[in-house]
């Protein structure tokens, strides 16, 4: 079976500032939702609409979302099969 099926790559900005924590192992784990927008516009109201997704990191990960993503960044979200790959993307203005 391939692969494919179990990949996922999404684009968001994070609600909520992340939320890390230490597990009693001691390993380190941070939790944030992203709201990604629809590329469609809802038919009744003409305005798009999103969905919030979980998202958790553990490791390493979680120790470079804490230190560099913050609420309202946009992120890219990379995960297949158990794993998440993250990448930063500034807003320019």
């Amino acid at each position: 079976m391939s692969n494919a099926y179990n990949h996922a790559t999404l684009a968001g900005n994070i609600c909520d500032e992340p939320k890390y924590v230490t597990t009693q192992s001691g390993f380190a784990k941070v939790s944030f939702r992203i709201g990604v927008q629809r590329r469609f516009k809802d038919k009744q109201t003409g305005q798009k609409q999103a969905d919030f997704i979980s998202v958790v990191a553990w490791r390493n990960t979680a120790d470079f979302v804490r230190q560099y993503m913050h609420k309202g960044d946009l992120v890219v979200v990379d995960g297949g099969k158990g794993q998440l790959a993250f990448a930063y993307e500034a807003l320019a203005e």
